[in-house]
C-alpha cells in the first residue's frame, strides 16, 4: 500500500466516524473534493445548524458549502432532521470548524460543535 492510498483509507476512515459521532477529526480530501458533515437537529424547532467562520480558526485553507437539511423518510411534524455542509479543501493546512445549533432570531447557541480538519 502507498502512502497515498493509507492518507487516504484513513481520511476515509476519520470522515465517516466524523459523520456519526461529529467529533474527533477528519482528514479533509485533495484540493476541489470536499467532504460531507452531517449535524443532527430537528428544523420544525426552527433551530438550524450554521457554520461560524467569526470563531473558526484556519478558515483560508478551506471552503464551507451549506447544503441545507435532509427531511425524515416519516416526515411527520417535529420528527429530526440531518443538517449537511460540504468541506472543501482550497489550500493545505488545519482548519478548526465551528458550527453553532440556534435559531435565526436569537444570538446564543443551545450547542456548539468542532472539527478539526487537515487539508492535504
Amino acid at each position: 500500500m502507498t502512502d497515498r492510498m493509507a492518507r487516504t483509507l484513513v481520511g476515509t476512515t476519520l470522515f465517516a466516524a466524523m459523520a456519526i459521532f461529529v467529533g474527533g477529526q477528519v482528514a479533509a480530501s485533495e484540493h476541489g473534493a470536499g467532504q460531507r458533515i452531517e449535524l443532527p437537529g430537528n428544523p420544525s424547532t426552527g433551530y438550524r445548524w450554521r457554520y461560524d467562520p467569526a470563531v473558526s480558526a484556519g478558515t483560508d485553507h478551506v471552503e464551507i458549502v451549506e447544503l441545507g437539511y435532509q427531511a425524515p423518510e416519516n416526515p411527520m411534524p417535529g420528527a429530526p432532521a440531518v443538517f449537511a455542509f460540504r468541506v472543501d479543501c482550497v489550500s493545505p493546512g488545519n482548519a478548526r470548524l465551528v458550527f453553532r445549533y440556534l435559531r435565526p432570531w436569537e444570538n446564543v447557541a443551545v450547542e456548539t460543535r468542532e472539527i478539526e480538519t487537515h487539508c492535504p
